[in-house]
């Protein structure tokens, strides 16, 4: 006997029979389950601690329980799970079909999350997709065994119903429909649109479309369920809800004018009742206003609307809420303006008869804040004596006056009024103070002067600088400063330091309500007492002193070098200064008078009298001369000719000395190649004539064995523009060489030397100096012709093949008077000289454009732009030419696998992938050219964009700016645009017309450069076709004036 437990599972055995291995076991527990049953109710366990059940267990020793792992186990309808360990377990009884477990059939088991936490059953759904671990436990013989399983949930979504149909407005989204409903064992349904079908897609036909729906539904774990079917049925309605009347406040409409616009944001559009768009059921519509002032700014709008009914043609113009087409927009002004005026205080300026507080204004009153946000407006003052007095006459916008009697001292209160011009009044009463805040009046002296006496000072009083002011009410005292108004007293002393000082004396006036005011006098203070000055006596000075001491110092300003010949005396009763100028009258010889003169001045500019001293200068004859040596050199040892020695003048200070030269040149005497007899003469004219001049002759001597150096290059020299002869200077470097003459010559073996043609000369330069030493170098002197020839051709060569594939043309033929200016010249069609003659052939048919080229013998050469007209006559050739074409869209998008037809029908081209055409075409034909657009989608870029664009251009909103938009909207090949072609194209649009009365899907147009519309052509004639000319085909789809068509 034994008490065997595992996890709560407590059984107590009684004993083993030894010959079956089965045990009798009292369960001794709550948990558990006998194999087979899977509730408390059943037999083998009652739910006791002490179960007196006793069943037997055959424990098969050599068996194992083996689970399998990794199983993946589905919720059920009730997204529960019916769990029992057999669904686990792998090994059935041999030969059996039924479970057999190892030890008998007594097994408990728990479950665990990731997390090792314990799950109950009625968690699984939580765990969808995770995986689980489960342990089983023998409760009999406590053995465990672990294995993964996966919860998933396998049955799809239900719907409710496979088939429902719902009715709803073409006003109304219907893609706002909820999908049928569907439901599921476990967790949210989404739904999916799988497929969507426009079963009658014309609402005005039978008032009604289909729109057929297909929908799965799909669980979270994205089990689908079968299609679901949804029928909408869409139908008209016939309800229209007119904007209603609207008030807006004038402020309102000056933040934003666009409110009183037809929009949704502005004061609104006739739209569905539930607030659609009216184009989505097939309705538009128009308008036209009338507006009538009310006041001001203030105004009405009578705005009418016409809706038109697409499908029926009916124009609405009400409802059945009794709304009209009459909408009543007003902007009005209801508010008064605001006024803003704080309290002021007036100054009491006019003087009473009665004293003191008699004292009254007749002040400013300021203009009060006044705004309004709409209108225009005026204000009024209305004071304690009347209504003020305006300043502009009208009202007290620019300010008014107290009338009169005046407001006296003291508080007053006014009322101020505003009306705007919609009769709105405002008005506000504030409180001014009058008060004697006056100042005295001031009037000063502007200028006045004080003299000083002759101990230099002047005392003035306050009193003497007034010129009567006066204070509205009383006078007190009077005062004076002289330092800015720091300190004041009654009167003011000036001194010498203030002679000659314009000064700004400040008076000031205090009333008896101490109110003070004060005016600057300036004020100049005079010396009148004039300097008294005593010159020294008159002195003599020899000459040389004056040259050697006196003048030079004079010279550098310093004139008290002559204060050793006297000194000034002088006296004032102020500071004074001297006044000196020194007169030099001395002439060149050294004889003359310094002459100093003397005045001092105070420091008013009162001055002395003039006082002078002479001092006389005397001069003495002394002076000598010594004459230059004679010279013998070699102009190569680089003595300068110029400074070859000259007259020596000792003691010419006092005299009036002049030296001159003549010289006489004598070539190759006594050795020398140059002699020079220099005959010098000296004069003092301070003595001449009675002194006469003083001679000598010097001799110069001047050898020069070297010839001169210098170099040559060779030159270039070219041809003029006119002549084919050279402008020639020629030139060397410059000459090295002692002399200061030297002549250079050029030999050549040309005949003239001024005339030089092209070509190579040889030229010899001979330089020679003054003693005719010469050097001689040859160089070379080329000509070069560098003007191009001038070309002088026809404009243009006519020449017909005559009966021959082809005809040979010389330059030469185009010229008429081409010219060179050295040369005979060359004709060509190129820069190559050889290229002298064009072979033309049928391919240069027509007028052609060449090069006429002319070439000189010096390889320069010209061109001018010639043409060839080459024609046949004989019909050689043929009449074909090259038709190069395109065709494109307005937007420029190319049309590719358009057919080029001629009249008849006959195809000439196809269009490749860039819109381009490239066909023979004969121009003697009189056939014309066009296309033949194959594309059928007649609604192919039509839509009611379109049908807005052409009302807004036929109501002059948006005029069309293009001629393209023109043929597209005319559907009716009218040449006009009218609400006929928008009905036609309304009819396409609906489905209820399948082509245009012009009986065309595309219309395609040769370009001819003209923006006017319907002036285009979609013929082209042969006849008119020019080679080499390209043209162009402009295709428009019908009906899409916004050209969102495309090739199709």
């Amino acid at each position: 006997m034994s008490l065997l437990s595992n996890q709560g599972i407590q059984a107590f055995v009684f004993g083993i029979d030894p010959n079956t291995g089965a045990s009798t076991l009292l369960d001794l527990s709550d948990g558990g389950f006998l194999y087979g049953f899977d509730t408390w109710s059943q037999p083998g366990d009652t739910g006791g601690d002490n179960d007196p059940l006793v069943f037997d267990v055959t424990f098969l020793t050599s068996q194992i329980l083996t689970l399998n792992n990794n199983l993946n186990i589905s919720l059920g309808q009730s997204c529960s799970l019916d769990f029992n360990i057999d669904m686990l377990a792998e090994n059935p009884a041999p030969g059996s079909t039924e479970l057999e477990l190892p030890f008998g059939g007594y097994y408990d088991y728990i479950l665990y999350n990731n997390s090792n936490q314990l799950i109950e059953l009625d968690e699984l759904a939580d765990y969808l997709g995770s995986s689980i671990l489960v342990q089983i436990t023998h409760v009999v013989s406590c053995a465990s065994y672990w294995t993964q399983i996966t919860i998933s949930d396998n049955l799809p979504p239900v719907f409710d119903q496979v088939y429902t149909a719902d009715t709803v407005s073409c006003f109304m989204d219907f893609n706002t429909l909820d999908p049928p409903t569907a439901s599921d064992n476990c967790g949210e349904i989404s739904y999916h649109l799988v497929q969507q079908d426009f079963i009658d897609s014309n609402i005005c036909d039978d008032e009604t479309e289909l729109v057929r729906r297909y929908w799965v539904s799909r669980d979270e774990s994205l089990n689908q369920s079968s299609t679901a079917v949804q029928d909408i049925f869409i139908v008209r309605d016939y309800q229209i809800d007119f904007p209603d009347d609207i008030l807006f406040e004038c402020t309102e409409y000056m933040d934003s004018n666009t409110i009183i616009e037809a929009s949704t944001t502005g004061a609104g559009i006739p739209i569905s009742m539930n607030g659609e768009d009216l184009s989505i059921c097939n309705y538009s519509f128009v308008y036209s206003d009338q507006q009538l002032p009310t006041c001001a700014n203030s105004f009405k709008i009578f705005r009418t609307w016409t809706v038109l009914d697409w499908c029926t043609g009916n124009i609405i113009l009400n409802n059945d809420q009794g709304e009209d087409n009459v909408q009543i927009i007003e902007v009005r002004d209801t508010e008064a303006p605001e006024i803003i005026a704080p309290s002021f205080t007036l100054s009491a300026t006019e003087a009473g008869n009665s004293g003191v507080l008699s004292c009254y204004s007749l002040g400013f009153i300021p203009s009060p804040i006044v705004t309004d946000a709409c209108n225009d407006f005026e204000t009024y003052i209305i004071t304690p004596v009347g209504e003020a007095i305006y300043l502009n006459g009208n009202d007290a916008s620019d300010g008014a006056l107290v009338p009169e009697p005046g407001l006296t001292i003291g508080s007053h209160e006014i009322v101020i009024q505003a009306l705007d011009m919609c009769g709105n009044v405002s008005e506000k009463s504030i409180l001014i103070d009058v008060v004697d805040d006056v100042t005295p009046t001031m009037i000063c002296d502007e200028w006045t002067q004080v003299s000083l006496n002759n101990l230099g000072i002047a005392e003035v009083e306050a009193l003497s600088f007034d010129d009567g002011s006066f204070d509205n009410c009383c006078v007190d005292l009077f005062e004076a400063s002289r330092d800015g108004g720091s300190n004041f007293s009654e009167t003011v002393v000036f001194d010498c330091n203030d002679v000659g000082d314009t000064l700004d004396v400040t008076l000031r006036l205090k009333d008896c309500f101490s109110n003070a005011n004060q005016c600057n006098v300036k004020v100049l203070v005079e010396d009148k007492i004039s300097p008294v000055a005593f010159a020294p006596v008159n002195q003599t000075l020899d000459c040389q002193i004056y040259y050697s001491d006196i003048l030079p110092a004079l010279e550098f300003g310093q004139n008290e070098i002559l204060d050793q010949y006297g000194q000034l005396q002088y006296y004032d009763n102020c500071d004074a200064s001297v006044e000196v100028a020194i007169d030099l009258n001395i002439n060149n010889c050294g004889d003359g008078v310094i002459t100093r003169t003397w005045q001092v001045v105070d420091s008013y500019g009162n001055s002395s009298n003039l006082v002078s001293q002479q001092i006389i200068v005397e001069s003495v004859s002394n002076w000598q001369v010594s004459f230059p040596s004679n010279v013998l050199f070699d102009c190569s040892s680089g003595i300068d000719f110029d400074d070859l020695g000259e007259p020596v003048i000792d003691n010419q200070s006092c005299h009036q000395i002049a030296t001159a030269y003549e010289d006489e040149v004598f070539e190759f005497q006594g050795g020398a190649c140059k002699t020079i007899l220099r005959h010098w003469s000296v004069i003092n004219w301070c003595t001449f004539p009675a002194e006469p001049a003083v001679e000598h002759t010097q001799v110069i001597e001047i050898t020069d064995q070297e010839a001169p150096v210098f170099d040559v290059n060779d030159q270039v020299f070219y041809t003029g523009f006119n002549t084919c002869e050279a402008y020639v200077d020629l030139s060397i470097s410059p000459v090295e060489d002692c002399s200061d003459s030297i002549t250079v010559t050029f030999l050549s073996d040309y005949s003239n030397q001024t005339d030089w043609v092209p070509g190579v000369y040889e030229v010899t330069a001979v330089v020679a100096d003054w003693c005719n030493n010469q050097s001689t170098q040859s160089f070379e002197v080329t000509i070069l012709d560098t003007i191009a020839p001038t070309p002088f051709a026809q404009d243009q060569f006519n020449i017909d093949l005559g009966g021959s594939d082809e005809v040979l043309i010389h330059a030469s033929d185009f010229n008429i008077a081409s010219f060179d200016n050295c040369s005979e010249v060359v004709y060509s069609f190129s820069e190559n000289p050889a290229d002298s003659v064009f072979i033309a052939n049928c391919d240069y048919l027509g007028l052609n454009t060449l090069e006429f080229w002319v070439t000189d013998q010096s390889g320069n050469s010209s061109f001018v732009t010639v043409s060839l007209d080459l024609t046949d006559n004989m019909g050689i050739c043929g009449s074909n030419v090259n038709l190069l074409a395109s065709i494109m869209m307005p937007n420029g998008s190319p049309l590719s696998a358009v057919e080029l037809v001629d009249q008849v029908n006959v195809l000439l081209d196809i269009s490749a992938m860039d819109g381009s055409f490239d066909t023979d075409i004969d121009v003697n034909s009189s056939l014309t050219v066009q296309a033949s657009i194959p594309y059928t989608n007649i609604s192919n870029g039509v839509t009611t964009f379109d049908l807005v664009t052409i009302s807004k251009h036929i109501l002059s909103i948006q005029v069309f700016d293009s001629p393209y938009q023109y043929w597209a909207a005319d559907v009716n090949g009218s040449k006009t645009v009218s609400t006929l072609d928008m009905v036609y194209i309304q009819k396409v649009i609906l489905g209820m017309n399948t082509d245009f009365p012009v009986q065309k899907n595309w219309i395609a147009y040769w370009d001819n450069g003209d923006e006017q519309p319907w002036t285009q052509s979609e013929s082209l004639n042969c006849q008119q076709l020019e080679a080499g000319e390209e043209y162009t085909l402009y295709a428009i789809k019908l009906g899409d004036v916004n050209f969102t068509a495309t090739p199709e």
